[in-house]
């Protein structure tokens, strides 16, 4: 029977992994899965409510039988959709060795923008090169957003992976309210060579400091490699420039998005202090028609 305390709770309780609904679950949590329904897994409360500040629907919420959800974190995810209790043991056998999720929520998966979009936006493109790890996409995203950079560009990567369950949860769902481009490399060079598109790369032993390109006034597309490697040459030899940032002579590298989230920082300060014609800090967020 239903949960009389969760509005909208339905009178199906999911109690085995036949239940069609568990079958829904299992078949989203593997990528194939997820390519040939076009739909994904959101967890967590916020990262749910992120996604539908879009305009989009998620389609089925699910409650862990043990939630341990506050009542106000229930209420607003109140009549967002339609809400199913998912038994322990279901839950268990379903997610296994993967993180089990107190509420999670099924959900089209986002449609992407593309190039010829993101000249006319305000700020910053945060372009990531051959980045792997999803705790790390997840977080320059989140600093972006938070730092009111313009868009990010994923290169050689399928929107699929984008979307999986542990880069939305790193991402604190701002994934879904920022720009986002997926395409592969040799597309963003022709595009950045027909259009003019500035491009900066980073390099630890780039010869421009970080400093210099603070108050440049046009929009950067700043390319990060993996910590290790670096952005690949193709990109390097596009680039206008080879920006550093300078760190203890005995520290190996930053992370990644620690990079990111200092580039990020030092532009920022310029927009605000009206050095920089890149953006505006009232910049509008509320971006629709992701979903598709």
């Amino acid at each position: 029977m239903s949960d009389p305390s969760i509005p909208g709770a339905s009178d199906e309780r999911v109690d085995h992994l036949l239940h069609p609904l568990a079958v829904q679950v299992s078949t989203l949590l593997t990528r194939e899965g997820r390519i040939a329904a076009r739909e994904i897994i959101i967890d967590d409360e916020q990262n749910i409510l992120q996604y539908c500040s879009t305009g989009a629907e998620v389609q089925r919420i699910f409650l862990a039988e043990d939630h341990g959800c506050s009542p106000a974190e229930i209420q607003a995810l109140a009549g967002k959709a339609p809400v199913s209790i998912l038994a322990r043991r279901t839950s268990k056998k379903l997610f296994g060795n993967e993180r089990l999720s107190r509420v999670f929520a099924i959900a089209a998966l986002p449609r992407l923008q593309s190039l010829a979009q993101l000249p006319a936006i305000a700020g910053d493109v945060m372009v990531l090169d051959n980045l792997q790890i999803s705790g790390n996409i997840g977080a320059i995203i989140r600093t972006a957003f938070a730092l009111e950079a313009g868009a990010i560009v994923i290169l050689d990567m399928d929107p699929v992976d984008l979307h999986d369950r542990r880069t939305i949860r790193a991402s604190r769902g701002y994934l879904f309210r920022m720009p986002i481009v997926a395409c592969a490399t040799a597309e963003l060079l022709a595009f950045a060579q027909a259009h003019a598109v500035h491009l900066v790369a980073t390099s630890a032993s780039g010869t421009t400091p970080v400093a210099a390109i603070a108050t440049d006034p046009r929009q950067c597309w700043l390319i990060l490699g993996a910590e290790k490697q670096g952005c690949t040459p193709a990109l390097q030899q596009s680039a206008a420039c080879e920006v550093s940032i300078p760190i203890h002579p005995e520290a190996e590298s930053l992370n990644v998005s620690v990079a990111a989230s200092i580039l990020m920082y030092v532009r920022g300060r310029s927009r605000e202090s009206g050095q920089s014609g890149v953006g505006s800090k009232a910049k509008d967020r509320s971006w629709t028609g992701w979903t598709g």
